[in-house]
């Protein structure tokens, strides 16, 4: 923890069944969190898989504690430990976690990135919910918030209720409930009470959902990390070492120093004189002149070894007697 204890949290992942594919189901962090609660949420996913003919299986996971006391470091530091005590049970091909209570896109990337750190490589469909950045899907963030709308509006015309013009009240105004009365709101309808954990508000006359929202702090978190993004954007690295070519795969950053070691090494070996270019040695004063070297054509029958005896090794017509 951030005051240098050691706390130690329990956490659960459920896979309920994995007949029609990959276990698929959300991580929560809640002090409530109990492991029939996780396998009954399991056991849901399976089912609503199943109906909606999605190629997937039914899990789900938690932790045991209370996020609102928690600093983000301290977050982090419970998401890679969790995901790390889990690393062999998920994956692409077993089990994808999601986003859930008290989690969102942020809890996301950190799940992807250490599970990325374990295997060696970059994976990012080992989860879903992360940040468009990372891989994630436009309109993820409100796809549960819009599936609750569309509900709302269906049953609506069942009974006979025109949705515009229809007072709503929000219980739950989280990342779900937020985005419904949003939407709920651009559909027509008046929302007039919102409520969460901590409280509620009540308008006869109608609340301004956008101002609502942004006083939630999930919110207030979200748009400072957008507008720090916005502020400072992401700048290339300098390339280092040999040019990339058009037509190869750009080298990852990691291995940029190393390539860049490599091209100086290359370098200096160029710049090393050849030996095979080298004039040879000139004769030393006083040595004989068998040892001097001409490029004078001398006839072989006036050669001479070093014994003194003529030799005969290349001549052109008849031997002389």
């Amino acid at each position: 923890m951030d005051n240098g204890e050691i706390e130690v949290f329990t956490g659960y992942r459920v896979q309920y069944n994995i007949t029609l594919g990959p276990a698929k189901g959300g991580i929560r962090y809640h002090p409530g969190v109990t492991l029939d609660e996780v396998t009954a949420l399991a056991a849901w996913m399976t089912w609503k898989c199943a109906v909606a003919h999605i190629p997937f299986g039914g899990g789900k996971g938690g932790v045991i504690c209370d996020p609102t006391k928690m600093s983000k470091r301290e977050l982090e530091a419970l998401t890679r430990r969790y995901v790390a005590e889990i690393i062999d049970a998920i994956g692409p091909e077993k089990d994808v976690p999601a986003p859930d209570v008290n989690t969102n896109e942020q809890i996301m990337a950190w799940v992807m990135d250490t599970y990325s750190m374990h295997v060696g490589h970059t994976t990012t469909s080992v989860v879903t919910g992360k940040p468009v950045e990372l891989g994630g899907s436009l309109g993820r963030r409100e796809a549960t918030g819009r599936g609750v709308m569309i509900a709302t509006r269906e049953a609506a015309k069942h009974v006979g209720l025109n949705i515009k013009g229809a007072t709503v009240a929000v219980q739950g105004f989280g990342n779900v409930g937020g985005i419904s009365a949003e939407l709920l709101a651009e559909a027509g309808a008046k929302i007039v009470a919102v409520t969460d954990w901590k409280g509620g508000v009540y308008n006869a006359k109608g609340l301004d959902i956008p101002e609502a929202d942004a006083l939630r702090p999930a919110e207030q978190e979200r748009r400072r990390i957008h507008r720090r993004r916005a502020a400072e954007p992401v700048r290339p690295l300098p390339a280092r070492g040999r040019r990339a070519h058009p037509g190869r795969a750009r080298e990852p950053d990691h291995d940029r120093e190393r390539a860049g070691h490599q091209g100086e090494d290359r370098r200096r070996r160029r710049q090393r004189p050849d030996d095979a270019r080298r004039e040879p040695l000139p004769a030393r004063a006083g040595a004989s002149s068998s040892s001097r070297t001409s490029s004078r054509t001398v006839p072989a029958s006036r050669r001479r070894s070093s014994s003194g005896c003529r030799t005969a090794t290349a001549t052109s017509g008849p031997r002389r007697k």
